[in-house]
């Protein structure tokens, strides 16, 4: 805690609370990541960090998320402004790293479950 202290403008009891509901977050982790062809073929990129795919092929990505930690099963989030209880949720952005482009993005709302699931249609650029 001394150092979120040190880091943040925040008095004592500010950090305390924001660390309690750190530890109130469940850890979100990636089990499956597929990319699905035009033809329906699908490859499991799991640990891959490069994929070759067709210029303007169209593709559509699968991911599996999964929710571990003591919080797993609680998408419940506390935030103060909001009169009604919200769920957890997730931003998924997917990018062409040496273009600095944006393909797509989606969410995925939080639920009971311990796994959701997230798909995107891809059309990949013409060139870099």
């Amino acid at each position: 805690m001394k150092l979120f202290r040190e880091k943040t403008t925040l008095e004592d009891t500010q950090c305390r609370e924001v660390i309690k509901s750190l530890c109130n977050w469940p850890i979100v982790s990636m089990k499956t990541l597929q990319l699905v062809n035009e033809l329906g073929s699908s490859i499991n990129i799991g640990d891959e960090r490069e994929v070759e795919v067709l210029a303007e092929g169209v593709y559509k990505l699968r991911l599996v998320l999964e929710r571990s930690g003591p919080a797993k099963h609680n998408s419940a989030m506390h935030l103060p402004q909001w009169a009604k209880p919200k769920q957890a949720g997730w931003i998924i952005v997917v990018g062409d790293t040496t273009s600095d482009r944006i393909l797509n993005t989606t969410s995925v709302i939080g639920s009971h479950s311990v796994r959701s699931t997230a798909k995107l249609d891809l059309r990949m650029p013409a060139t870099r």
